[in-house]
């Protein structure tokens, strides 16, 4: 197995699943250190340094002579020894022009920290001035205090940081006092920031007293924040928020974007909620983009609470709500949330999330009066409503007729997965569509059709056909991986789908359940030729449930003999194996992509693939040899089975398809290179 001369990847991603790397001891190796004849005198500008826990440090050091000009450098350190730790930092005097660095220190333990406290202060020695700094302490032993430590020695001795992301997913606990020490660190020192992301999603135990110093003094003193994330996701407080949640941001007076993730957090009253509203409505003269997920348990009085701010927001151009699985009585607050929305005529984005909040027919009437208050300016509609089961055709089709008045509309995507939509609800919404000009983007997800006309297939023909008429159409997401397409429902997909004349992007999922009819084959075989027939395709997406062998022999032969695509991607999930013969369909068919610049391959989910197979996979890989960037996925018991037929631990076949990939003869004939990751 050779690659071609010519070959130029800037990126190449092997994943394995981050569930085995936990639970097998293992972490992803990087080529950069494994395998450093990949980049001796390559032109980089970005690295990826791993886990440096093996005997690394001679490959290391040669690996790194050739890189002059690093601008984006991600360390992981979870398992690092503190003389691994020492040798890393001795190399950062190399890189001259160092921008952004970015650590994850997932598994790291308290063994090496004081190697690791030095870096802050290596960084200014060697004249080093970021600007981009993220810092993943999740799941890390990592004490509080030795994170707030960390955070503050950075942010002392690099006083240009704009940007910076503090991650403390899955961190056991933080201390109160240790919250209050770093939220006097952005009070002092944070003056430069204008982007500030904390994210506490999953932390197991979290001072509410020091949560609220942190949000309430910690964030006074940010006079150029322009952007304020905040992820209190499944986050568990010591007790009760007694004292609320203050984003006292007031002296910044020109944040533009806010992203508030609070799903499953428990503890918000509503007289947090009056706070929350009280800010938001101080910088009703300058906020652009927000975005809120509310906790499911939430009852309705607080979601109204918020939901009655909205008409304050004058400046506001984007706006995302989200809400799953509430329990309670949604009457009150999507009256307050369509309200709320009238008063926002100049809105571009709007993503409505409401899965599973028990809607009725009549509460998504009101809900899409709120809504078509926008349609002058409404560029872009994200509108989910699934698992909503109270929801039937009646509720469905004036939401769908009352699409025709948006005719700004240039994406729209809608989610009815697990809802009662009808057949003919399809045809009407294919009415619709049809009337909308201007529209770009098309995404629609959805797994279960009521039949209620005397045919036995699907209309999503018909609606795919209203799609074919717009003129300016040029990406389109179809998933319907729950519905079993018959052939002749897939023959009448073709026909619609080759005459789209600007389509560039394509995504379509479906289900193979019914590939044992000869007719389901034809079907399957036309629908790859009229996506051929699609001269301005350039990216291609397809995932298959219930794939057979034989089903993705059939995808690759397709595949054979297309030139113009520039992005492939292919999922494949619930399938039974992929054998040695059908891979080498796939070898086949990567000969022919001359322009491919980003492939990406997923099995999912309990696909056994052959050791022959995986071969012949790795050999399709190297046939692309123009790509940029490659992914190559195996989720779940795809790499079990490959570890069994090789007689391999799951360390092992790691390392197996590692040597696979670097054994080639033109290897050191690359000429350019970002990121090679396995």
């Amino acid at each position: 197995m050779s690659l071609s001369p010519q070959q130029t990847f800037s990126s190449f991603h092997l994943k394995f699943p981050k569930h085995l790397l936990r639970s097998n001891n293992l972490d992803p190796l990087f080529f950069t250190i494994t395998r450093p004849k990949l980049i001796h005198n390559l032109g980089i500008s970005q690295l990826s340094l791993p886990n440096l826990g093996l005997q690394k440090q001679k490959q290391l050091t040669q690996a790194l002579k050739g890189i002059k000009d690093i601008h984006i450098l991600k360390l992981r350190l979870g398992k690092c020894s503190p003389e691994n730790i020492k040798k890393v930092l001795a190399q950062l005097k190399t890189f001259k022009n160092l921008q952004t660095l970015k650590m994850n220190l997932f598994g790291f333990q308290n063994e090496g920290i004081d190697e690791l406290m030095s870096l802050p202060k290596e960084l200014v020695h060697n004249g080093k001035r970021i600007k981009h700094l993220s810092l993943d302490f999740s799941a890390s032993g990592i004490s509080s205090k030795n994170v707030s430590k960390l955070v503050s020695l950075f942010l002392k001795t690099q006083p240009l940081l704009a940007s910076l992301s503090l991650k403390f997913e899955e961190l056991k606990t933080y201390e109160e006092k240790d919250l209050v020490c770093l939220s006097k660190s952005f009070r002092r020192k944070a003056l430069s920031l204008t982007s500030l992301s904390l994210d506490f999603g999953g932390c197991f135990r979290v001072s509410d007293k020091g949560l609220y110093e942190l949000t309430s003094r910690g964030l006074s003193n940010l006079p150029n924040l322009r952007d304020f994330r905040l992820n209190l996701r499944e986050c568990c407080t010591l007790g009760y928020l007694n004292n609320g949640i203050n984003l006292n941001l007031s002296k910044s007076s020109r944040l533009a974007s806010l992203y508030l993730d609070l799903h499953r957090f428990e503890g918000i009253s509503e007289k947090d909620m009056e706070v929350l509203v009280s800010q938001l409505q101080a910088w009703s003269s300058c906020l652009k983009i927000l975005k809120v997920r509310l906790p499911s348990s939430l009852e309705s009085k607080p979601i109204e609470i918020f939901t009655r701010s909205l008409p304050y927001l004058k400046s506001l151009k984007s706006f995302k709500f989200s809400l799953k699985r509430f329990e309670g009585q949604p009457k009150k607050f999507i009256k307050s949330l369509a309200r709320g929305l009238y008063e926002l005529p100049e809105l571009e984005v709007l993503c409505l999330e409401l899965t599973d909040c028990n809607l009725s027919n009549k509460r998504v009437g009101v809900l899409f009066e709120g809504i078509k208050a926008s349609a002058g300016c409404l560029r872009d509609l994200e509108l989910s409503l699934s698992r909503n089961l109270d929801i039937d055709s009646r509720g469905f089709r004036p939401l769908i007729e009352g699409l025709k008045e948006l005719q700004k509309l240039e994406a729209l995507d809608l989610s009815f997965k697990v809802c009662k939509i009808g057949n003919n609800d399809i045809i009407t919404l294919a009415e619709s569509i049809e009337t909308l000009k201007d529209l770009k983007k098309f995404k629609l997800r959805f797994n279960f059709i009521r039949v209620d006309d005397r045919r036995d297939w699907t209309n999503i023909h018909i609606l795919v056909g209203s799609l074919s008429r717009l003129p300016c159409l040029s990406s389109l997401a179809l998933n319907l991986l729950n519905i079993g397409l018959t052939g002749e429902e897939l023959m009448h997909i073709s026909s619609g789908l080759k005459k789209m004349k600007s389509l560039k992007k394509l995504a379509f999922s479906f289900n193979c359940s019914e590939s044992t009819t000869p007719l389901w084959r034809v079907g399957f075989e036309i629908l790859f030729l009229s996506m051929k027939e699609i001269l301005t395709l350039e990216s291609l997406s397809i995932s298959l449930d219930m794939t057979s062998n034989d089903d993705l022999g059939a995808l690759f032969r397709q595949l054979q003999g297309w030139k113009s695509l520039k992005a492939l991607n292919l999922g494949f999930y619930k399938g039974d194996i992929l054998r040695y013969e059908t891979a080498k369909e796939f070898a086949k068919a990567m000969k022919d992509f001359s322009e491919l610049k980003s492939f990406k391959m997923y099995f999912y989910q309990a696909m056994h693939i052959q050791t022959g197979a995986a071969l012949e996979l790795l050999k399709g890989l190297g046939e692309l040899n123009c790509a940029e960037k490659v992914v190559f996925e195996l989720v779940n018991t795809s790499i079990r089975y490959l570890a069994r037929d090789l007689n391999y631990n799951l360390g092992d076949v790691e390392a197996w398809v590692l040597d696979k990939l670097v054994n080639m003869k033109s290897l050191k004939k690359f000429n350019y290179m970002e990121e090679i990751i396995i």
